[in-house]
C-alpha cells in the first residue's frame, strides 16, 4: 500500500511540475513583443525576397511554430534574418539557432548564464539547448510560407 501510495504522489508530483512550467511558459508569452508578419508566397517570388538585402534561412515546419510556420508534409518556411550582435536580442523575439538536427526558429524567453532559453510557440516545454553566441544565425524580421 506504501508503494502504491508513493507511486501515486510521484505521479502528482510530475503533473504539477508539468503546469508549472507550461504556465511559466505562458507567462513569458504574455510579456513578449508581437511576432514579425508573416505571409505567404509562391516559389517564383523567392527572387525578389532575396533582394530585399536580408538573408533567408529554410526551416520545416514541424508544429512547434504553429500558427506562425504551419507543420505538414513538405512545408518550407523562409525566414528573412537580420544578422545582429548576439547581446542585443531580447524576450520575444524569434531567432534562428543552430543545433545537432539544423536550423531552429523558436522565440527567446529568458537569458541565463547558459544562453537564451527558448521554446516554439505551440510547445509546453522550454528547447534543452540554449542559444549562445555560438549557435546564434539571426533574429527573424519576416516569414514566407511556400504556397503548396
Amino acid at each position: 500500500m506504501k508503494l502504491l501510495l508513493i507511486a501515486l504522489l510521484a505521479c502528482l508530483g510530475a503533473a504539477v511540475m508539468a503546469v508549472i512550467v507550461a504556465e511559466e511558459i505562458q507567462r513569458h508569452r504574455s510579456m513578449v513583443k508581437a511576432l514579425p508578419p508573416s505571409s505567404t508566397v509562391a516559389p517564383h517570388e523567392i527572387d525578389g525576397m532575396l533582394r530585399e538585402g536580408y538573408p533567408l534561412v529554410a526551416v520545416l515546419g514541424t508544429g512547434s511554430m504553429q500558427p506562425y510556420i504551419p507543420a505538414g508534409e513538405g512545408r518550407v518556411a523562409w525566414c528573412m534574418i537580420e544578422r545582429c550582435d548576439f547581446r542585443v536580442m531580447g524576450q520575444g523575439d524569434l531567432v534562428v539557432f543552430r543545433t545537432p538536427s539544423g536550423n531552429v526558429v523558436h522565440q527567446l524567453s529568458e537569458l541565463t548564464a547558459a544562453g537564451w532559453i527558448t521554446s516554439g510557440l505551440h510547445n509546453s516545454q522550454y528547447d534543452s539547448t540554449r542559444v549562445t553566441a555560438d549557435n546564434f544565425v539571426g533574429r527573424v524580421v519576416k516569414t514566407y510560407i511556400l504556397k503548396k
